[in-house]
């Protein structure tokens, strides 16, 4: 038993051990209250008569081994107080099963002995102290050598070496800033106190009570009372110029920063805090070009850098701008270098690069961006592919100039010019970089003139622009469109394999000639060469004259004398017509042709003439056109404009005394005026309704011997008349009152009745009764 016995202060030692683990992650706070069922696992050693080690692995067993270290890696669990509260350690396996050796229970535990002076606690400061000074039942007090391994003179008070807390080594560029992770591997005691390393400053800790310096060197977190288990987290700012200090190389730790936990004053552990100095390091894009053009890298910065920068262009290629930034860049006259003045950098910058004409395909190095000067200089590679030509069966096909309607071009008609990129799917696409472009010019002929400005869609990936020009002197119009790899994009190998079509709409004009012809050409990415890279069509134009003349449909048919008249035609839309007579003397111009390519012109009065008229566009020039109508007449019998109705015959008189109403017919939406052969106005501003009618009413006609005239546009160049001469009364008129009850006054009435007497008189007249003697 006494090889158990003896192991005691080595499981009491191993138990202070236990001090800095008793609590769960978490911040510093109150010893817990003693909770019986909580099991940490930890060592338990046990000192043997033949000066070795032992665990115990249970009821009668142990195992030995010749180093204490041995044994403490194998050791079995025990069960340990609260900080702070005492607990009993029982030696022998044989006293209860329920408190076994190597178990410590809390004081008062049922089945365990507590008065057999073996107790024990952790104190708040970590130490293991037993109950007594005194041997605890007559142990043997440890050999020096087992006290000196355990740290400690005194076997009744044990203070074993605490492990320090562990602090994490971020890498730390120039002007970043960065987190270091402090973690306890057991618990420890006091307040934290962080120095920050050279040529940093700390910015805070992930604790609710910490103080920062106002320099960000020093911060403290907690109290002496405190104790940590769970990680913290130290944020530091590492200075941009921190590579001005030249025992600083790259890859090195940053000296003089510290974590210390302090108590009363002291520091009682001590660990180190630095972060480890990298290059700055920044992403430089690798560019992709033909010989002969150009591409572009960016430079794209971590973080913010300062000083001067330098750019030196990779073997075979040449710096042709900089852009993205606000300072000005100097580029040597070969290009093969840029530099800008000290300044912050942060962002992107892009290096336009050109590949000489003669380089050969493959990777080109050399080329370098270097920011700072000195020691704080950082310097990343550029480098540059350059690839390889080939011929490819992209180019112009299937070019088609085509009317909406009808199988040829008039003047005015739209239609389209299309052409495709490739004959037929297959692999003889294109390889095409980033920045490349290719395009297809179109050249129109004069007379067929863009309409609208659509430019063809293309796939995810690439950006398509159409450059719709202007038209030249000689009449022809030149567009491009241009399809162009995004800068963001891989290089591709046999793009395009697919056949896009490209379509312009287009509208013909009178100047479109019979062989016109549409011609485009191709031109693909930089070094490619394309099995077609021209083609063209002619324009199918209608052959007809360019201007025409549609009313009169036959001048044969004349027109009415006296009269206007609308000649209407075709020609050339956008145009106007000179109307002249065959002598050259000019009746109307300007007459504009509408976008449906017809016009229109009115004559307000013919007359009587013999027409003999001419229809110009372009009057004087070397496109001029016209159409004639020679020998446009009156007609034989021209119908009369104004008519009377009613009297169908003037002869037939009136009923004198009475109203009488005119009717008669003239044009829609004129006025007659009525007046007498002297030109006395009886009536004006009659209206002739829709359907060419009008009537006037003269409330009584008397007696007279009427001479009417009714007349259509009076005073006018226009103006038409009818008339009724001699409208006299009838030669018996009709009485104007009559009587039609009683028919014969001889058949009397029934006496001392009613009787109701009737007859007819003038509309709209009263009549007066009265007897023969006038009453």
């Amino acid at each position: 038993m006494k090889n158990i016995i003896n192991g005691a202060l080595s499981a009491a030692a191993i138990g202070a051990a236990l001090a800095s683990s008793l609590v769960g992650a978490g911040a510093a706070h109150a010893a817990p209250q003693p909770d019986q069922n909580r099991v940490i696992t930890q060592k338990l050693v046990f000192k043997t008569d033949d000066n070795k080690f032992a665990t115990f692995r249970g009821s009668f067993t142990f195992e030995k081994f010749t180093t204490y270290e041995a044994a403490y890696a194998v050791a079995t669990t025990f069960r340990t107080p609260a900080v702070g509260q005492w607990g009993t350690m029982q030696y022998s396996p044989f006293t209860t099963l329920s408190c076994l050796g190597g178990y410590v229970d809390w004081i008062g535990q049922t089945g365990c002995t507590t008065g057999n002076q073996n107790q024990y606690r952790i104190n708040q400061d970590g130490t293991l102290e037993s109950w007594s000074n005194k041997k605890v039942n007559g142990i043997t007090r440890p050999s020096s050598a087992d006290l000196a391994r355990l740290g400690t003179s005194n076997p009744w008070k044990l203070v074993l070496p605490a492990t320090a807390p562990t602090v994490s080594v971020p890498e730390a560029k120039a002007g970043q800033t960065v987190s270091a992770t402090v973690s306890f591997p057991q618990r420890v005691y006091g307040k934290l106190v962080f120095t920050a390393p050279e040529h940093t400053t700390i910015v805070g800790v992930d604790y609710r009570s910490c103080d920062v310096s106002d320099d960000g060197k020093t911060a403290t977190c907690g109290v002496d009372s405190d104790y940590w288990t769970a990680d913290r987290v130290v944020t530091l700012k590492v200075d941009s110029d921190v590579r001005t200090d030249a025992s600083i190389p790259w890859g090195s730790n940053l000296p003089g920063g510290s974590m210390k936990v302090v108590k009363s004053g002291s520091a009682d552990i001590t660990s180190t805090l630095t972060a480890k100095v990298v290059r700055g390091g920044w992403a430089v894009s690798k560019p992709t070009m033909r010989p002969g053009t150009t591409g572009t890298s960016t430079v794209a910065f971590d973080n913010t850098h300062t000083g001067p920068m330098t750019v030196t262009a990779p073997a075979d290629t040449t710096l042709t701008g900089i852009t993205g930034g606000t300072e000005k860049w100097t580029i040597s006259a070969d290009g093969t270098t840029a530099t800008a003045p000290s300044g912050t950098w942060t962002g992107t910058r892009t290096l336009s690069l050109r590949a000489s004409a003669t380089a050969e395909a493959g990777e080109k190095v050399g080329g370098s961006v270097t920011s700072g000067t000195g020691l704080n200089s950082i310097t990343v590679p550029l480098d540059a592919n350059v690839a390889e030509t080939k011929s490819t069966v992209l180019g112009a096909y299937a070019l088609e100039a085509k009317p909406t309607t009808g199988a040829h071009f008039a003047p005015g008609a739209d239609g389209t010019v299309s052409f495709t990129s490739r004959p037929s799917r297959g692999p003889d696409g294109i390889d095409i970089v980033p920045g490349e472009s290719m395009s297809w010019t179109t050249t129109l002929p004069k007379g067929l003139e863009i309409r609208g400005n659509t430019c063809s869609d293309v796939y995810t990936g690439y950006t398509a622009t159409c450059d719709f020009g202007a038209t030249a002197p000689d009449g022809t119009r030149t567009v491009v469109y241009t399809v162009t790899r995004d800068a963001d994009q891989p290089a591709v190998t046999n793009a395009f394999q697919h056949v896009h079509t490209t379509t312009y709409d287009v509208r013909a004009t009178a100047d479109l000639a019979a062989d016109a012809k549409v011609v485009t050409t191709f031109t693909p990415t930089g070094g490619h060469t394309s099995d077609s890279p021209r083609t063209e069509t002619t324009v199918p134009v209608a052959q007809g004259p360019v201007v025409t003349v549609t009313n009169p449909a036959d001048p044969a048919d004349g027109y009415t004398p006296g009269t206007a008249f609308t000649f209407t035609g075709t020609a050339t839309a956008g145009k106007t017509i000179t109307v002249q007579n065959v002598f050259g003397t000019v009746l109307g111009q300007n007459v504009p042709v509408a976008a449906d390519g017809t016009w229109s012109w009115t004559r307000a009065n013919m007359g009587t003439s013999n027409w003999m008229l001419e229809f110009v566009q372009d009057k004087g020039t070397a496109n001029e056109h016209k159409a004639t109508v020679y020998n446009f007449k009156p007609n034989a019998a021209p119908a009369p404009v104004v008519t009377v109705t009613n009297p169908a015959n003037p002869a037939d008189g009136y009923t004198p005394g009475t109203a009488f109403t005119f009717t008669g017919t003239a044009t829609a939406g004129k006025t007659i005026t009525v007046q007498n052969v002297f030109g006395t106005v009886l009536g004006q501003n009659v209206p002739v309704q829709a359907d060419g009618t009008w009537s006037w009413t003269r409330a009584n006609m008397g007696t007279s011997n009427w001479m009417l005239e009714f007349i259509q546009d009076k005073g006018t160049a226009n103006e038409h008349k009818a008339t009724v001469y001699n409208f006299k009364p009838n030669a018996t008129p009709a009485p104007v009152v009559t009587v039609t009850n009683p028919v014969n006054p001889a058949d009397g009435y029934p006496a001392q009745t009613s009787f109701t007497f009737t007859g007819t008189a003038t509309a709209g007249k009263t009549i007066t009764v009265q007897n023969v003697f006038g009453t």
